[in-house]
């Protein structure tokens, strides 16, 4: 199973449950990946947080959803966002 993990008042709400929650998928063969609205530039740009070695995707304030599918991104089973919205608007 692959989950989508966003950044802003998920991750970053508690990194350390978030960082655990990544190391229980792994070790149960799930895959996690993080896709944020950021852009990877500029003042909300690039995450410098530890997620170890989770995959980061940047939609530059594009729906999740409709950038995954434009840019050949497998569609993640299931999706964690404080603002569900933004994955499909």
């Amino acid at each position: 199973m692959m989950f989508s993990l966003d950044y802003d008042e998920t991750f970053s709400a508690d990194p350390d449950f978030w960082r655990k929650f990544i190391e229980l998928a792994r070790s149960n063969n799930h895959q996690v990946i993080m896709i944020t609205r950021r852009f990877n530039h500029g003042d909300h740009g690039p995450i410098t947080d530890d997620v170890l070695g989770v995959e980061i995707v940047y939609t530059a304030n594009t729906a999740k959803r409709d950038f995954c599918r434009a840019n050949g991104i497998p569609m993640p089973d299931v999706w964690i966002d404080d603002g569900p919205e933004g994955i499909i608007q």
